[in-house]
């Protein structure tokens, strides 16, 4: 029962610490089992069981539901650690929502949170949702752009990239032995955007093979070294995109405010 004991709290302090950070908006949309912005209608206190400690069950009725099926109504349990995500009756949230062990549960390492605070999230979340639906829109956006470049439609990252508050998606393609990534706006007045790199080993703005996968992180304005970005400005929900193959640094792209265009540096 120690044993027991010690390994639930190290799991509840690992996962209150967030070791693997935040996720973007797309990755936990995508990993939830359900997503929706809901009412906190009641609460209660829940004994502990099985493997949870004791905790709160919040009784959520649904107000927009934008993946899966809550119902009518749905009990969030929060268990009483420093995992806990705790909810305030008669407030809205924007709610991502997991099941462990048979609970339905909110992770408080991730992009849920009480309205208004949400708001970018969840401008975020009706971006993704949409492109869940039409999976084509950006890719034909893109397209568009530049009919001549072969976009890979599993190399992509929703997320916000200008800083503007709006959700906007990030491609990776190639055309004539370059890799070429696009970036399709969230905004419908603005043009996507398009960067080719040249693939080969000697050059110091070019890939030694083709990418097949993008990341996203936290704008911090840091480069490796701790140099400042020029024109960058640290926002919260904004994010840099990291691209990169076996043998090449980093491609990283971050907002350059003051001028407001995307700026690339390496690792």
């Amino acid at each position: 029962m120690r044993t027991l004991v010690a390994f639930i709290l190290y799991s509840s302090l690992a996962f209150a610490a967030c070791p693997d950070g935040w996720p973007t908006i797309s990755d936990e949309y995508n990993d939830s089992r359900m997503v929706l912005v809901g009412k906190v209608v009641a609460h209660a206190s829940t004994p502990a069981k099985g493997d949870f400690y004791e905790g709160d069950t919040y009784t959520v009725v649904p107000v927009r539901t934008f993946k899966g099926n809550p119902g009518a109504r749905i009990d969030l349990f929060s268990e009483n650690s420093s995992g806990r995500f705790p909810m305030s009756v008669n407030r809205e949230y924007v709610l991502f929502v997991h099941e462990e062990s048979g609970q339905l549960m909110v992770d408080n390492c991730g992009n849920s949170d009480v309205l208004p605070h949400a708001n970018n999230a969840l401008t975020q979340i009706i971006a993704v949702a949409r492109h869940a639906t039409d999976s084509q829109a950006a890719l034909s956006t893109l397209h568009n752009a530049d009919p001549a470049v072969q976009w890979i439609a599993g190399a992509s990252k929703i997320a916000d990239f200008d800083c503007d508050g709006v959700a906007d998606t990030v491609f990776l393609g190639s055309e004539k032995g370059n890799v070429v990534v696009g970036i399709a706006w969230g905004s419908p007045k603005k043009h996507p955007l398009v960067f080719t790199f040249p693939i080969g080993t000697s050059t110091q703005d070019g890939f030694t093979k083709q990418p097949t996968e993008i990341e996203t992180l936290p704008l911090d304005c840091k480069a490796e070294d701790g140099r400042m970005l020029p024109g960058c400005k640290t926002i919260p929900a904004c994010k840099t995109i990291y691209i990169r193959d076996d043998g090449t640094d980093a491609f990283n792209f971050y907002w350059d405010a003051s001028h407001a265009a995307i700026r690339w540096w390496r690792q």
